[in-house]
């Protein structure tokens, strides 16, 4: 599990959630881990943009957020903005 910014675009990096190899942190990453897990990234209605890097707990029925950032807000569209196809 892996995230860096870099020239204005974020960079996320996620394995397969099914094994765990010894990491090559990224210079410029934010967060790195070498574990078995999964990224999320969340859309919510207010425009926030959010990212999740999970790993499991116990027998991997439940599992723990290790890492949450705030990537971006995009204001929500209003009806002014939206468009319809013809």
């Amino acid at each position: 599990l892996q995230y860096h910014y870099q020239k204005g675009l974020h960079f996320v990096t996620s394995g397969g959630g099914c094994k765990t190899d010894p990491i090559k942190r990224h210079p410029q990453a934010e967060f790195a881990m070498g574990t078995k897990g999964f990224s999320r990234v969340n859309f919510y209605q207010n425009g926030d943009v959010w990212l999740e890097h999970w790993v499991p707990e116990g027998d991997g029925k439940s599992g723990k957020v290790v890492y949450r950032k705030k990537l971006f807000n995009q204001p929500a569209p209003t009806s002014q903005t939206l468009t319809t196809a013809p």
